[in-house]
């Protein structure tokens, strides 16, 4: 947004007659000191800040002044930038005198920003600050380079080099920035990384280069590999001209240990290993890139972790520290599995300078089907053996939770997909074919999957009194038929949980071969899922509405646990339930509860509503639903269509059980009511014999209100 300059900074300008402008100062030693406001900036290395007191109205203008042999372009690096209120920076490729060009516009911004590099190809640029109350605080640090867009650091172990992509103007022709970080020629154990944070170059390419002779072209918006060398790293961004100024990257070198860094190529499955002695200089910065190949994802699991306090294991998806991050595995945590995206993790270490020795074993293993999800719906597929593929389900933020329905698409196939709880690492539920998938809902950010699936024939050779352990499915036994007496063969499935197979066999004692039959096709398993922040619950509407379980009338999730409010409007309501339909598993609830707690209902499948509810009440009123997991895993943990609930708000109406009574509208009949709405149920106690008859019933009405009786 381009923000209009005030008109008493319109003309003359910094550059006009009527302004007076300092040159920087320089101290008595040569060295640059920060500048004043109205200066005229020539010296490389000049410090740029806010002079404190500014008042109202106050504009502080810098100009930037380059000789034109020196350098084609000028740049000025922020380390911090904080405009109070209404203050904002103008950054401007060009001196300010008159009407702004906004081609020539570098930046104009509020606020505050992370650090920042802005160059200017004029050899007269710009850099005004507008100040708009007489208390502000607002201030930045820069630094003026001359001598074009060039970073030349040197790098120890304990410190990183933050490298920047620049900010120019649309009319900005075509230009280079070159950086170069080396190692400090002392750290002869140590190795440079290059990472990065940002990077989204549609129309500008980076070269990058290290000592081991690797150079390689990045552009576009595909986020890049860490980068590793020996003991130097250069960077050569060319912009071209005429292009979108969004070219944008935000990199940092920093130091790691040599001797632990590697790539680690996983054929089938593969360890990586970290010994530390026990007594080692200074930090440790340990990096290890997993690669799978292409299509394949990768499948991690922490075997040993012996770390000691401070130490830490990262584990990032793909192959940078800039990544998604996995997981943290400090001391005493407990590891966990965990999934890749694609064919790339990156395994970091950092052990602190502390005495002792620190061993770490991971076993890595390549999936054919599997990986790490977060955003889209997936199939879970037979990988043509006998193997265990797991699937990740990961949300963004840390207030999700997640919504899962499996569909089995197969009813001849033979597999279990076990569902975990990644938060408490329980087992929520475990499907089979004779635990077909439901809905289930999981109060956490995290779910993993465990599918197993079995091959289309599986052999096995045996005696007659062995158990067999054996996949599900049709079986054809081969040996001498009609040898008495007749014998059992008891079949226990692999996958614990399901249910066990007995064969009556002609014979006893003898050995036999066969095999198993089950005909798989390759799709059996479609995931669904969402991302909620609550499946159900919240204020319900005023007057009257209607709530549904989740999913509703399709089948509602397991493992769902959801409180709806219904708040009090005013004293001594009545409110009128009515359940239009009803149909809950085994052990599954549904109460409505007073405000204090007292139980006015309570639904499941063996106590089904058969009447409306209606009651006056004091304070508001919840209704809570629940379909938690049971104990028990496989076979009871079934859901149902659920509920659908209405409810009206009643300014009047009641229950009468006297034998006697009137009942009228509020104030009758002067009085006329709002509400649309009033219920009166009449209950009269059973007589001796069990026989009820209301003997008479007179009904005044006014005005054209309904009656239904």
């Amino acid at each position: 947004m381009l923000r209009r300059l005030s008109s008493s900074t319109a003309s003359p300008g910094p550059g006009g007659s009527a302004m007076l402008l300092q040159t920087d100062p320089v101290a008595a030693n040569g060295a640059a000191q920060p500048m004043p406001c109205k200066s005229r900036v020539m010296s490389d290395n000049a410090i740029l800040s806010l002079p404190a007191g500014l008042l109202a109205g106050n504009e502080c203008y810098f100009l930037l002044t380059r000789n034109a042999s020196d350098a084609n372009v000028t740049t000025l690096l922020f380390s911090s930038l904080a405009m109070q209120g209404n203050d904002y920076l103008l950054l401007y490729d060009g001196n300010v005198s008159g009407v702004l060009n906004p081609a020539d516009i570098v930046a104009n911004m509020s606020g505050t920003r992370e650090p920042f590099l802005a160059v200017f190809s004029s050899n007269v640029s710009t850099v005004m600050v507008h100040i708009t109350s007489n208390d502000s605080r607002s201030n930045f640090t820069a630094m003026l380079s001359l001598h074009g867009c060039e970073q030349d650091q040197s790098l120890t172990p304990g410190n990183l080099v933050l490298l920047l992509s620049p900010e120019y103007s649309p009319s900005q022709g075509s230009f280079q920035c070159k950086y170069k970080v080396s190692m400090n020629g002392s750290a002869t154990d140590s190795k440079l990384a290059l990472s990065f944070r940002n990077f989204n170059l549609p129309g500008a390419t980076l070269n990058v280069t290290t000592d081991l002779n690797a150079t390689q072209e990045l552009t576009g918006a595909n986020h890049p590999a860490d980068v590793y060398a020996d003991t130097s790293i250069e960077l050569v961004l060319s912009i071209k001209g005429s292009v979108n100024s969004s070219q944008d990257f935000i990199a940092f070198v920093s130091v790691i240990s040599k001797a632990c860094q590697g790539v680690k190529t996983v054929n089938g499955s593969g360890y990586i290993n970290f010994t530390v002695p026990e007594l080692h200089p200074y930090q440790q910065d340990c990096r290890v890139t997993v690669k799978a190949a292409s299509g394949k994802s990768l499948l991690l699991n922490v075997t040993t972790l012996q770390l000691s306090q401070g130490d830490a294991l990262n584990v990032f998806d793909g192959a940078s520290v800039t990544g998604r991050q996995l997981a943290v595995f400090q001391t005493p945590s407990q590891p966990y599995i965990l999934v890749s995206t694609g064919q790339d993790l990156l395994v970091r270490l950092i052990v602190d300078d502390s005495p002792g020795i620190r061993n770490v074993v991971i076993k890595i293993t390549e999936q054919v089907e599997g990986g790490l999800y977060s955003n889209s719906n997936f199939t879970l597929q037979y990988p043509g053996s006998n193997t265990t593929q797991y699937y990740l389900l990961k949300t963004s933020s840390q207030e999700e939770m997640l919504q899962i329905l499996l569909e089995s698409k197969p009813e001849n196939g033979t597999y279990a997909i076990i569902v975990y709880n990644r938060c408490t690492n329980n087992v929520l539920v475990t499907f089979s074919p004779k635990n077909l998938p439901f809905p289930l809902a999981v109060a956490c950010t995290e779910v993993l999957l465990e599918a197993t699936w079995f091959e289309s024939r599986q052999n096995f050779t045996a005696s007659v009194s062995d158990t067999i352990k054996a996949a599900l499915g049709s079986y054809t036994i081969t040996s001498t038929p009609d040898l008495p007496p007749l014998c059992r063969l008891t079949i226990i499935p692999q996958v614990k949980g399901l249910p066990v197979t007995e064969v009556m066999l002609p014979l006893c004692s003898l050995v036999f071969s066969g095999y198993t039959s089950s005909n798989l096709s390759t799709t059996l398993v479609s995931v669904y899922y969402q991302v909620v922040n609550s499946v159900c619950g919240g204020v319900l509407p005023l007057p009257s509405g209607r709530m549904t379980s989740p999913r509703f009338p399709n089948q509602y999730p397991l493992n769902v646990d959801c409180t709806w409010i219904l708040p009090n409007t005013s004293a001594n309501t009545s409110v009128l339930f009515h359940v239009e339909n009803f149909s809950l598993a085994q052990n599954h609830s549904l109460v409505i509860l007073s405000e204090g707690g007292e139980a006015r209902s309570n639904f499941t499948v063996e106590h089904q509503p058969t009447e409306d509810l209606l009651y006056t009440r004091a304070g508001s009123d919840s209704i809570t639903f629940s379909s938690a997991r049971q104990n028990n895993l496989i076979g009871e943990n079934q859901v149902s269509q659920g509920f659908a609930l209405d409810f009206w708000i009643l300014e009047c109406g009641r229950n009468l059980v006297a034998k006697s009574s009137e009942f009228s509208t509020p104030g009758f009949p002067d009085k006329k009511i709002n509400t649309s709405l009033c219920v009166w149920r009449i209950q009269l106690p059973p007589t001796e014999n069990g026989i009820v008859n209301i003997v008479n019933l007179t009904l005044t009405i006014v005005a054209s209100s309904e009656v239904k009786v």
